[in-house]
């Protein structure tokens, strides 16, 4: 990981400003990254003469060997797998998900979880000058949106559907980051939150009107128990059904998902900003992982909506096992108690329904499929491409060109995902739909990988038996450590000092204060002698003076009888 702050000195030149950026903080496992300041794209600017000294110093440096670009990159891309759910760090978003709909439509779904999308968009300056990075940031992306898509085949908690569906949306944004068009990974953040959002709230609609039928929290949010709701819920179904209609683009395109992963997919087939990543790589594994999306979305929808309702008691069903068919007249009775949420909730998910049928073609619309280009008379670009320019200017990307079969490709590569994806559809359809075979369950269990790919491919196991039990052992040490230890040090040093104390008291109270008690005593009683002159008669005082002369007297004698001999 590496902190960009240090390059200051190597890049100060005369008139160069350090107009923002100056201090970023990364920390381990992708958990924290911030920014101070972050408002110049450009981050170091020459104000004279407009020269690029960012690229033209650093662009060259190296460190262990490998450019600092890509270093720095990689340290901000491990912050945005953590922030964002990428692979290997996406574990934590599908049990974020136990939390309110609400919640997960707003945080885990349209907005948080999207910042690191952001961050890479925004420091589109930096990772353009690393193909390199931008490789890794595709591959990434890319890998994570098919083996979050293959997850979402055979889940049965409508939540934890989407949720695996977010993880997956989240990869496609990184797809379009990663090969150089950022807008376009935006504008996937934007459309991404109208449907994702709308199928969130939407789900949230059918978890409330399952709870008439069935008070356990898990089983409300199990699509087994569900079916033929289409008729009770109606605006939650035509919410539903509009979202998914987006987020596919099958069997109707034009919604708002089809533009934003379309231009996506078109722009990973024709980059040549991934480095050692070839763009066909990045282009096949996320058309699978959109044809995957279709299956699963319309799964979800069928299961949900259509067909007859299966709810049944919990104490018919044995844990592990394909859920009970109800019968006919149970499924009547049953499914006349769940009813459509209320005004409060129902508009909404058709606002939201209704963003994701015009968000698309509002923001993502050009005359360039109609054959313009740029320079012509008629030529517009997309809204929100020419809105991010300003921010996106700078990024040295660029993209293959086909001549004038260009636009021809182009449509026949879109054209053909939609077909593709409606054949998803149509699959989904036959097995889900409303004249699925009672036993669709069972019939789902005996597919190749059913097993492996319900319990998501045992990555929770896998964390579980290596990262988190080495972090609770890691935990004993320590704890022992610091019992043991440290604490032994703590208590060392304690004794010592208590020792050490009581040896200075000793001292102070038998040597220091002797010493004082002694030279007082000896005064006081000096004194208490010396007080007995002190007797306040006069004659007294003469016979000491008297003994006094007397004295010298004799001392003046000898000294000239001696003195003279």
């Amino acid at each position: 990981v590496v902190a960009m702050g240090g390059a200051t000195e190597d890049l100060r030149l005369d008139n160069v400003e350090l107009a923002a950026g100056k201090e970023t903080i990364l920390s381990p496992v992708g958990m924290v990254l911030s920014f101070r300041d972050l408002s110049n794209q450009l981050v170091i600017q020459d104000t004279v003469t407009g020269k690029k000294p960012f690229h033209e110093r650093l662009g060259g440096k190296t460190l262990w060997g490998v450019a600092v670009v890509t270093l720095a990159c990689l340290g901000f891309f491990i912050g945005a797998t953590g922030k964002s759910a990428q692979i290997p760090l996406y574990v934590w978003l599908p049990d974020a998900m136990a939390g309110p709909t609400p919640v997960s439509a707003l945080i885990h779904a349209a907005t948080m979880v999207t910042s690191g999308v952001y961050m890479v968009a925004r420091l589109n300056f930096l990772f353009s000058m690393s193909p390199t990075a931008s490789g890794v940031v595709a591959l990434v992306g890319a890998s994570t949106a098919l083996f979050a898509a293959t997850i979402g085949f055979f889940q049965y908690d409508i939540k934890k559907v989407l949720a695996y569906s977010t993880v997956s949306q989240l990869g496609f944004m990184f797809i379009g980051v990663g090969v150089g068009v950022y807008w376009a990974g935006i504008f996937h953040v934007m459309t991404h939150a109208f449907f994702k959002a709308c199928l969130f709230l939407t789900a949230g609609s059918v978890i409330h009107g399952m709870h008439a039928v069935e008070h356990d929290a898990d089983r409300a949010q199990d699509m087994r128990v569900m079916g033929g709701l289409k008729k009770r819920m109606p605006l939650t179904r035509l919410s539903y059904l509009i979202a998914c209609l987006a987020i596919t683009a099958a069997p109707i395109p034009m919604f708002a998902g089809f533009w934003s992963k379309d231009e996506i997919l078109w722009r990973a087939f024709t980059t040549e900003n991934t480095g050692f990543v070839p763009g066909m790589l990045i282009w096949a594994m996320g058309l699978v992982a959109a044809l995957g999306t279709s299956f699963y979305m319309w799964r979800s929808y069928y299961l949900t909506f259509e067909g007859p309702f299966n709810w049944t008691p919990e104490k018919d069903n044995e844990p592990g096992k394909p859920f009970k068919t109800a019968s006919k007249k149970q499924s009547e009775k049953m499914v006349e108690k769940v009813h459509e949420s209320p005004a409060v909730m129902t508009y909404v998910l058709l606002t939201l329904a209704g963003l994701s049928t015009v968000g698309g073609v509002i923001f993502g619309f050009s005359t360039h499929y109609l054959g313009y280009h740029h320079g012509d008379a008629g030529y517009f670009p997309p809204v929100l491409e020419h809105w991010l320019h300003p921010v996106t200017q700078h990024a040295a990307v660029t993209f293959k060109e086909f001549g004038s079969s260009t636009l021809l490709l182009e449509h026949g590569l879109m054209w053909g995902s939609v077909v593709l994806a409606i054949g998803a559809w149509a699959l989904a359809r036959k097995r889900y739909g409303a004249d699925r075979p009672k036993d669709w369950e069972v019939q789902e269990r005996a597919l190749p990988g059913w097993e492996v790919i319900n319990a998501k491919y045992y990555v929770d196991e896998i964390y579980d038996a290596t990262v988190i039990r080495g972090v609770l052992t890691l935990r004993l040490v320590l704890r022992d450590f610091d019992k043991y230890v440290v604490d032994g040090i703590v208590n060392f040093a304690g004794v010592m000092t208590k020792l050490t104390a009581r040896i200075d008291g000793a001292i102070d109270h038998y040597l220091v204060d002797g010493a004082v008690n002694l030279v007082a005593e000896t005064v006081l009683r000096i004194g208490s002698r010396l007080r007995r002159i002190q007797t306040g008669q006069i004659q007294n005082y003469a016979y000491g003076v008297l003994g006094g002369v007397a004295t010298l007297a004799v001392i003046m004698f000898l000294i000239r009888y001696y003195g003279a001999r």
